[in-house]
């Protein structure tokens, strides 16, 4: 670089950058091995005021997510973690998830543009005056199978009227569920029917 030049003879260092027109931060700079920013920590601090490795808190991470019914993003095992005592932020249960592969992939979402949906929902004035029932598919990890979830809600407050989680539902068991359903409420005006796909009722 000519600006060495001039500064190994004896010029001064600001004489030469200004004649040149670099500015210092830009002379002075070195580019340096490995990761930019602050190293990653290793270990991870508890209310009680002691550390704890972040081995141990992949580990909770595995059994948190093994458990049934739990298909949790790093918010809310981020969450879950705090519960436990330990001081983490969502950033760096992000960071150990990402590089454990323990982060679930994005869903694509269509959008076509379309408020049909909208349109199909009754127009409500009063709580419980129409009811919708959906049935689901939630998969038992433990059984290795599916099960099948009969949630019965009110459409206005999205109340849930009651529930039916069973491997096979009949439709003497959704009688009855609604039998239990109409003890405590008026019949409504109108019951919606919600399929899911690839079921038949």
């Amino acid at each position: 670089m000519v600006a060495h030049e001039f500064i190994d003879q004896g010029v001064p260092v600001t004489v030469v950058l200004r004649n040149v027109g670099l500015s210092k931060s830009t002379f002075y700079y070195r580019v340096r091995d490995g990761k930019r920013g602050r190293k990653a920590s290793t270990h991870t601090w508890i209310v009680t005021g002691m550390l704890v490795d972040n081995a141990d808190v992949i580990i909770a991470i595995i059994w948190l997510l093994s458990q049934e019914f739990v298909d949790y993003g790093y918010v809310k095992v981020t969450m879950w973690l705090r519960r436990q005592g330990l001081i983490i932020n969502k950033k760096k249960v992000l960071n150990l998830m990402r590089t454990h592969r323990l982060v679930l992939p994005k869903q694509k979402r269509i959008v076509s543009g379309k408020t049909w949906v909208k349109d199909l929902l009754p127009k409500t004035e009063l709580p419980f005056d129409y009811l919708e029932f959906d049935i689901k598919y939630i998969r038992i990890d433990g059984e290795r199978r599916n099960a099948m979830l009969l949630t019965v809600i009110d459409v206005q407050s999205r109340y849930n009227m009651g529930h039916l989680l069973q491997y096979s539902i009949k439709k003497q068991d959704v009688i009855e569920l609604f039998d239990d359903i109409f003890r405590s409420v008026a019949f409504p005006q109108r019951i919606t029917v919600r399929f899911t796909s690839g079921l038949s009722v």
